[in-house]
């Protein structure tokens, strides 16, 4: 005959297993979710790249916010003296118009997340990274288009603010910024 101890010992070892069972579930399933998701951010924009892929998915980004962390080096050069000027904002919204089409979606929204607040600095660095990743995934000409894309918008918006009454020059910061975005397409 089992004592009551034993039969409570046993209870509770397998009340842990069956625990730990569930988690190891769990776990396989967000996998098998996140694999899903880096398949189809590999269909859409054909980078093979798989870890940079999910350091997207870890910070937000997947299918449907991406075009609007294509926007990420503008919204940057928005931000790159530390402040958000009305005009600097509105060239970014011109921008994104012919890439976010509607404004109730994902990519809209989280661009209206980071014009109300600064994105973190490794968001840009992301952005390079994904760039680079690209540029294995699509033909010359097609990086060259996207870089001369980019750069022209982000000269756009930094020239936005410009220097005394809006005519002017660009700032150091916006200055390094775009040559920190050129560098990203080398």
């Amino acid at each position: 005959m089992k004592s009551a101890l034993y039969l409570r010992g046993n209870a509770m070892a397998e009340a842990f297993f069956l625990k730990r069972d569930a988690d190891i579930v769990s776990q396989m399933e967000e996998e098998q979710i996140r694999n899903a998701r880096i398949e189809e951010m590999v269909k859409v924009t054909g980078i093979q790249d798989t870890a940079v892929l999910g350091k997207l998915l870890d910070d937000g980004i997947d299918d449907k916010t991406l075009a609007a962390f294509g926007l990420i080096p503008i919204v940057a050069v928005a931000w790159a003296d530390g402040d958000l000027k009305a005009k600097e904002k509105q060239a970014v919204l011109d921008a994104a118009a012919d890439v976010i089409a509607a404004r109730d979606n994902p990519a809209a929204e989280l661009l209206e997340r980071w014009l109300s607040r600064k994105p973190e600095k490794k968001l840009l660095e992301l952005w390079a990274e994904y760039v680079r990743a690209l540029g294995s995934a699509l033909p010359p000409d097609d990086m060259a288009k996207l870089k001369s894309n980019v750069l022209n918008r982000a000269r756009a918006v930094a020239n936005a603010a410009g220097g005394f009454l809006g005519i002017g020059r660009i700032s150091d910061e916006e200055q390094r910024l775009l040559q920190q975005l050129e560098k990203a397409f080398s």
